[in-house]
């Protein structure tokens, strides 16, 4: 599988990784779902008049 792997100070990596296994009964694998790249309308701008 794909990983995000944080190595220090401005290096971030994807880098091939085991698959993750269950280690106790209660374990539970997250798979995250699709990234927004865009603020929510919520967020204060200038236009929203935040």
């Amino acid at each position: 599988m794909k990983a995000l792997t944080y190595q220090g100070a401005r290096d971030v990596r994807v880098e091939t990784m085991p698959d993750p296994i269950r280690l106790a009964p209660d374990d539970r694998i997250l798979r995250p779902g699709p990234a927004s790249t865009t603020a929510p309308e919520s967020a204060a701008s200038p236009a929203a008049g935040g």
